[in-house]
């Protein structure tokens, strides 16, 4: 009809948007998730090194890599409860290959670990949210001390159960490692004494040493001088061997010998005292480790920080300006 206007329906014509997902959450969700698998990495790894088929190298490297992830979700999450969601998470996929461990123990580990995951990373987020501009060490440092800490005590509490398959804290490789290093210091300041061979070098080059300023022994040929030295290597490999109260052969690697010596005498204190020895030995391991972790948590510091500024220039996360002038982390 003419003159008439046609109906429209006016609704119809607006298109509705579809929601839009903040890009930021996936780069936040994939964070997340690489803390998980980094947190399962170190359960796998301390497993095998527990058993002798890692070194200490690899764990601490494993380590490192779960703290690395562990201080940038301290700058990436923004919501509570989120947060305490991937740390449950992470907790569950560490502990996960130690369900055959004693259940009040795993019990204690998973509560240890949760809190002061969770204790560090609120201090964390609390000086980013307080300052005006973000300071990288002064929130990663309170993160970094309490994972520190809480890997020492469940590290501990997960070894504990070891005795009971005649195991140290690290396999005689491991300790290879640490024997080495310790060594290189011993030949700054003697020279002449050979640690790290056999023990028949280690005690002929102790007896040499005793003998060089013997003016007897000086004037022996040099024939007479090794009959002596031999002589004198065998008594002390003898008299050590006793006092140490295992069997040494002149072949054996010295590192073999401290080892097995060392071994032998905590096997003989977890005998005496039981299960007291078990609490004490893990006393003194926790302060081991935990001495050890002040280094080591600085230098995961400066790992973090290069990681940190690489995601700032490649754009995966920025720095903007709130209205409060408050400096804050984008994704």
């Amino acid at each position: 009809m003419e003159g008439k206007i046609p109906s429209q329906n006016l609704i119809r014509q607006i298109n509705p948007e579809a929601p839009k997902v903040d890009p930021g959450l996936y780069r936040a969700l994939t964070v997340d998730a690489l803390g998980v698998l980094a947190a399962l990495g170190v359960g796998y790894v301390y497993q095998g090194f527990l058993g002798g088929s890692f070194g200490i190298a690899i764990l601490l490297g494993a380590v490192g890599l779960y703290g690395t992830f562990t201080a940038l979700q301290a700058f990436l999450n923004k919501g509570v409860s989120h947060r305490l969601l991937v740390l449950l998470l992470e907790v569950v996929a560490l502990l996960a290959l130690f369900y055959k461990t004693d259940i009040r123990l795993l019990g204690a580990g998973a509560v240890v670990l949760f809190a002061l995951l969770a204790w560090g990373d609120v201090n964390g987020r609390r000086t980013l949210d307080n300052g005006l501009r973000i300071h990288f060490f002064k929130v990663a440092f309170p993160v970094l001390k309490k994972f520190v800490t809480a890997m020492a005590i469940v590290l501990v509490l997960l070894y504990v159960p070891q005795w009971d398959q005649n195991r140290l804290f690290i396999s005689e490789n491991s300790f290879q490692v640490f024997y080495d290093w310790a060594s290189g210091l011993v030949n700054k300041i003697y020279p002449t004494v050979n640690v790290t061979s056999s023990f028949g070098n280690l005690v002929e080059s102790v007896a040499r040493l005793q003998l060089q300023d013997d003016a007897t022994f000086k004037a022996l040929p040099p024939a007479s001088q090794g009959a002596a030295l031999k002589q004198v290597a065998d008594e002390l490999t003898k008299a050590l061997g006793e006092w140490m109260g295992i069997t040494i052969s002149a072949t054996d690697l010295t590192s073999g010998v401290m080892y097995k010596f060392i071994t032998g005498k905590i096997a003989g204190l977890r005998t005496d005292l039981g299960n007291w020895f078990l609490f004490a030995w893990g006393v003194i391991l926790f302060f081991v480790v935990r001495g050890f972790g002040l280094p080591f948590y600085l230098v995961i510091s400066v790992f973090v920080f290069i990681v940190y500024q690489i995601l700032l220039a490649s754009g995966f996360i920025h720095i903007t300006g709130e209205s409060r002038t408050h400096e804050a982390i984008s994704y």
